[in-house]
């Protein structure tokens, strides 16, 4: 949506406009935590998001201000500590999923927050459309595994191989129906990570699984999230 300045409403060219007299344009922004054990308020400069987002918890798209995305901050609800402040990078007039990742007072993974377009164009008649996202430090580069259910995992092919921590996989067209998900560490079959064993995917369903740390931090977790039907 964006906002319209009309020179014969001062009220809306103040609510509409910029202070140079351009027009003030807005996205679609929806967040996810993802850190394990870790409850947050999550605030924009142009409002709140919310103000107790649990361990795999998304919100509903609000609309937003583009200009006012270069402050966000996050703070851990159980002792008002900060976990993040700073802005992200986006483009107007789109959607967006905010995921909120990243360990305190790591330096090798400190918290983050990516901000992934989402696409809801929907894909051919009796297809799905699935994309995967890797926010998962503990385990680093993992392998992503989408079979029938039946499909034993050591005669199947990785559908992603060594997706990399902070790294969004290209979206793949399925048939629709039941999927298994399947996660391992990367180049092993030693260890599944996770086991989504069905995952019903509608007619012209679009979906962005998220794999994230587990809290007993030797596993991952799989937050499915519907970008469409």
């Amino acid at each position: 949506m964006k906002l319209i300045c009309a020179l014969a409403a001062a009220v809306l060219f103040l609510v509409g406009c910029g202070g140079d007299g351009q027009a003030l344009t807005t996205l679609n922004v929806r967040a996810l935590n993802t850190v394990p054990g870790k409850t947050f308020s999550v605030l924009t400069g142009a409002g709140s998001l919310s103000s107790g987002l649990a361990p795999g918890a998304v919100t509903d798209y609000t609309s937003q201000y583009t200009s006012l995305l270069d402050v966000i901050q996050i703070t851990d609800t159980s002792n008002s500590a900060v976990f993040y402040s700073d802005g992200v990078t986006v483009s107007a007039s789109s959607n967006y999923t905010f995921i909120i990742g990243g360990q305190k007072g790591s330096d090798t993974h400190p918290p983050v927050v990516w901000a992934i377009t989402d696409d809801a164009s929907a894909p051919s008649t009796g297809t799905a459309r699935v994309r995967f996202f890797n926010a998962t430090p503990t385990n680093g580069s993992v392998d992503v595994y989408v079979t029938d259910a039946s499909t034993a995992l050591s005669s199947a092919t990785a559908t992603y191989s060594s997706l990399s921590y902070g790294s969004l996989s290209s979206a793949s067209i399925y048939t629709a129906g039941s999927k298994r998900i399947r996660i391992t560490p990367a180049g092993s079959k030693a260890s599944v990570l996770a086991d989504l064993n069905t995952l019903s995917l509608a007619d012209k369903a679009v979906r962005t699984i998220v794999i994230s740390d587990e809290s007993s931090g030797t596993g991952a977790n799989l937050y499915v999230l519907g970008d469409l039907n």
